[in-house]
Protein backbone atom coordinates (compact mmCIF):
# COMPACT_ATOMS: atom_id res chain seq x y z
CA UNK A 1 0.00 0.00 0.00
CA UNK A 2 2.78 2.41 0.84
CA UNK A 3 4.42 1.57 -2.77
CA UNK A 4 1.41 2.65 -4.47
CA UNK A 5 0.80 5.81 -2.68
CA UNK A 6 4.71 7.26 -3.20
CA UNK A 7 4.30 5.84 -6.85
CA UNK A 8 1.17 8.14 -6.85
CA UNK A 9 3.02 11.04 -5.20
CA UNK A 10 5.82 10.98 -8.10
CA UNK A 11 4.03 10.21 -10.96
CA UNK A 12 1.66 13.65 -9.27
CA UNK A 13 5.21 15.17 -8.81
CA UNK A 14 6.14 14.43 -12.71
CA UNK A 15 3.09 15.77 -13.72
CA UNK A 16 2.85 19.44 -11.52
CA UNK A 17 6.30 19.93 -12.66
CA UNK A 18 5.81 19.21 -16.28
CA UNK A 19 3.10 21.40 -16.13
CA UNK A 20 5.10 24.13 -14.55
CA UNK A 21 7.39 23.99 -16.88
CA UNK A 22 4.98 24.62 -19.87
CA UNK A 23 2.77 27.06 -18.76
CA UNK A 24 4.50 29.65 -16.12
CA UNK A 25 6.61 32.53 -18.15
CA UNK A 26 10.24 33.07 -17.86
CA UNK A 27 10.86 35.98 -15.54
CA UNK A 28 13.35 38.73 -15.39
CA UNK A 29 13.09 39.39 -19.84
CA UNK A 30 12.04 42.43 -20.62
CA UNK A 31 9.78 43.19 -22.92
CA UNK A 32 9.99 45.68 -26.01
CA UNK A 33 8.66 46.67 -29.32
CA UNK A 34 9.97 45.39 -31.96
CA UNK A 35 11.24 48.54 -33.76
CA UNK A 36 13.01 49.64 -30.56
CA UNK A 37 15.20 46.30 -31.32
CA UNK A 38 19.31 47.32 -32.22
CA UNK A 39 20.10 46.30 -35.45
CA UNK A 40 22.99 44.10 -34.24
CA UNK A 41 20.81 41.47 -32.47
CA UNK A 42 19.17 39.27 -34.17
CA UNK A 43 15.53 38.55 -34.29
CA UNK A 44 13.81 35.13 -33.65
CA UNK A 45 10.20 35.23 -34.58
CA UNK A 46 8.45 32.47 -32.69
CA UNK A 47 4.40 33.12 -33.78
CA UNK A 48 2.75 30.82 -36.46
CA UNK A 49 3.40 31.59 -39.67
CA UNK A 50 0.17 33.16 -40.57
CA UNK A 51 0.65 35.88 -37.69
CA UNK A 52 4.19 36.78 -39.14
CA UNK A 53 2.95 37.00 -42.36
CA UNK A 54 0.43 39.33 -41.45
CA UNK A 55 2.58 41.97 -39.06
CA UNK A 56 5.14 42.13 -41.95
CA UNK A 57 8.65 42.23 -40.00
CA UNK A 58 11.79 42.16 -42.29
CA UNK A 59 14.97 40.58 -41.66
CA UNK A 60 13.68 38.06 -38.68
CA UNK A 61 14.18 34.34 -38.49
CA UNK A 62 10.57 32.66 -38.19
CA UNK A 63 10.61 28.98 -36.25
CA UNK A 64 6.87 28.73 -35.17
CA UNK A 65 7.03 27.71 -31.39
CA UNK A 66 6.19 23.96 -32.20
CA UNK A 67 9.09 23.42 -34.79
CA UNK A 68 11.49 25.16 -31.98
CA UNK A 69 13.32 21.98 -30.98
CA UNK A 70 13.71 21.05 -34.24
CA UNK A 71 14.98 24.13 -35.71
CA UNK A 72 17.19 25.36 -33.05
CA UNK A 73 20.31 24.74 -34.60
CA UNK A 74 19.40 27.63 -37.04
CA UNK A 75 19.34 30.20 -34.67
CA UNK A 76 23.14 32.07 -34.34
CA UNK A 77 24.90 32.28 -30.99
CA UNK A 78 24.93 35.52 -30.41
CA UNK A 79 22.21 38.14 -28.83
CA UNK A 80 19.07 37.57 -30.06
CA UNK A 81 15.41 39.49 -29.79
CA UNK A 82 12.87 36.52 -29.20
CA UNK A 83 9.43 37.71 -30.81
CA UNK A 84 6.48 35.52 -29.16
CA UNK A 85 2.76 35.89 -29.57
CA UNK A 86 2.39 36.64 -25.37
CA UNK A 87 4.31 36.51 -22.03
CA UNK A 88 3.63 32.70 -21.35
CA UNK A 89 4.99 31.48 -24.92
CA UNK A 90 9.13 33.68 -23.76
CA UNK A 91 11.51 30.55 -23.48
Amino acid sequence: MDNIIWLLLLVLGIFLLAVYRRYYPVGRIRCIQSADVSKHLIKVDLRDYIEVSQDGLKRTLNIPLAYLKRHVFLIPRQSLHVITKDSVEKI
